[in-house]
């Protein structure tokens, strides 16, 4: 599966709605037995997809005027791998 532009209004953030659209995403896509998310990160979001348990990947590059990053996230078994 791939999350493409994931954003959460400034006035909902840091309230856990980022994290449960996330965790909502990943349900659906082992649900369709797919075997993982995958999405651009903006660098700034970095860190929280890393909590989430996702895993950098190549080089920063420049999306939509703002430096962002490939990230992934696989599951196996039904459980997640990070």
């Amino acid at each position: 599966a791939k999350a493409e532009r994931v954003a959460v209004l400034a006035a909902f953030r840091q309230r856990g709605v980022g994290r449960r659209l996330m965790e909502a995403i990943e349900e659906w896509a082992r649900d369709q037995g797919l075997e993982g998310v995958q999405l651009n990160a903006q660098v700034d979001a970095l860190p929280f997809y890393r909590k989430l348990g996702y895993r950098q990947q190549g080089p920063i590059f420049d999306e939509a005027g703002h430096p962002h990053q490939s990230m992934v996230k696989t599951f196996d078994l039904g459980k997640v791998s990070e």
